[in-house]
């Protein structure tokens, strides 16, 4: 059996073809960053993201990239309800085709999105629009199988014996892909059952040839014509034979018998043949409106699915919406935290480096009291030895003027130069620690003479110059 898809696919039409091509380039060379974040948000549905980027000046949804697409046409074969609801509301050119020369109405016929397809008929998208290889968006809503799809273009208006390229009906495509429920409402909506193609083949022939019997069946029982011959002399019992359905080949029989029956009683008279038809007419006009009762249920049943999954939808979109919003606080909030408590560290950070610089502050001062203090302990015991002298020559001078000195002199000039030996013994190790204060002065200032000077060692000579000219004072 031959492969249906190739059958159905036109591969090549170069012209047009072509200069779609053209068109594609000519809009992708001017294809900047807002039209690539634009259409990554739309393979992804992000409705907020698409909604943000269709805000900025000159973002048009419907230019087309280097493959062909817009981002009008992404969301629509997606079935992104809410991304298609933000682009028409900003405005878009409803009847922007893609490379192939479909246009949005095609692609929500061609993947079975019935709300998509409903709201570009509300905004009077064309349903009269043929691509490149002639078929219209019930061509492709015949192909997907999807009868609310079917319902919506035919109340508004699109011609259910429209022809492709090779003369096929949306009813022969229909019949080729074994879809019998489409095939019935396209019956039921005026579709020719006998049209024929550009080899004069109907589609009961197409139908016998792939080995579609359920829709062969409908076919029959809607009175398509099992005589009628194609181009080259052949009628649908061929196709029947060289697609090897004995299935297919018995209803044929079975059809040709009651036609056959048909005719006979035809001849026996008006009478019984006026019974028969009104029979018949009655048994059709019944079945046909038992056939449209439950295509309402059916589409009724399946409107009602849809609501229900478009609530679910809605409810999980405000959930997850909650959960964001509940996060962005949390987050908002973590962020708050952060920056107090940076700035806290901040002024902790100042606050002990100031308190650092205060000790090292204090450090030197005690420093410096330790060597004012210093100075001033061996100037007051310089002036103590030298009172203890004065004193002790004045004595030795009233002893040595008044003669042998009595016991009470004595004492006290023992007792003088007692404490005359103490200060002097305590003026020696003060100058022996003063020396060695000195000398590692002297190191610093060594150390400053080759070029190794800091503040502490700019602050002991400082010291010292103060002390000298306090001595030589």
């Amino acid at each position: 059996m031959k492969s249906l898809k190739s059958r159905l696919r036109r591969q090549d039409v170069p012209g047009p073809a072509s200069s779609g091509a053209a068109a594609a380039s000519a809009h992708a060379a001017d294809w900047n960053k807002y039209d690539d974040r634009l259409m990554k948000a739309a393979e992804r549905g992000d409705v907020e993201k698409v909604t943000s980027i269709l805000a900025k000046k000159g973002v048009n949804p419907g230019k087309l990239d280097v493959e062909g697409r817009s981002v009008f046409h992404v969301v629509t074969s997606k079935g992104n309800l809410e991304c298609l609801n933000a682009i028409l509301i900003h405005g878009v050119d409803i009847t922007t085709s893609d490379t192939a020369g479909r246009n949005a109405l095609h692609l929500a016929a061609k993947y079975g999105h019935a709300l998509c397809l409903q709201k570009l008929l509300q905004y009077n998208c064309p349903t009269e629009h043929a691509d490149l290889q002639g078929r219209t968006a019930l061509h492709d809503a015949a192909m997907a199988d999807c009868p609310s799809s079917i319902q919506l273009l035919c109340d508004h208006g699109a011609s259910v014996n429209a022809k492709d390229v090779d003369g096929r009906t949306p009813l022969v495509l229909a019949t080729q892909m074994s879809r019998p429920t489409i095939c019935q409402l396209l019956i039921d909506r005026g579709a020719d059952v006998n049209s024929r193609d550009k080899q004069n083949r109907t589609a009961l022939m197409l139908g016998c040839e792939y080995g579609c019997r359920d829709a062969v069946e409908v076919l029959i029982k809607n009175g398509a014509d099992i005589s009628l011959l194609d181009a080259l002399g052949h009628d649908s019992s061929y196709y029947a034979r060289i697609g090897d359905n004995l299935d297919i080949l018995t209803l044929l029989k079975t059809a040709s018998e009651n036609t056959n029956k048909g005719r006979e009683l035809w001849k026996k008279g008006p009478s019984l043949q006026q019974r028969n038809l009104t029979h018949m007419q009655d048994e059709v006009n019944v079945k046909s409106h038992q056939r449209e009762h439950q295509n309402i249920q059916d589409l009724e049943i399946e409107n009602e699915d849809l609501k229900e999954r478009l609530r679910k939808i809605q409810q999980e979109q405000r959930i997850l919406l909650d959960k964001v919003n509940g996060l962005q606080l949390q987050l908002n909030e973590e962020v708050m935290v952060a920056d107090d408590l940076e700035s806290e560290r901040e002024k902790l950070k100042s606050l002990l480096a100031a308190k650092e610089k205060q000790h090292e502050e204090s450090l030197r001062t005690i420093e410096a009291l330790k060597n004012r203090f210093k100075y001033f302990e061996i100037t007051e015991l310089l002036n103590d030895v030298e009172r203890l002298k004065q004193a002790l020559n004045g004595l030795s001078q009233l002893t040595y003027t008044s003669g042998n000195p009595t016991k009470r002199q004595s004492q006290l000039i023992d007792t003088l130069q007692h404490q005359v030996k103490s200060l002097e013994q305590q003026l020696a190790d003060a100058d022996r620690q003063h020396q060695e204060v000195i000398a590692i002065y002297r190191t610093h200032l060594l150390s400053a003479a080759q070029g190794h000077m800091d503040e502490d060692v700019q602050e002991a000579l400082l010291q010292i110059i103060q002390m000298r000219q306090g001595l030589v004072c």
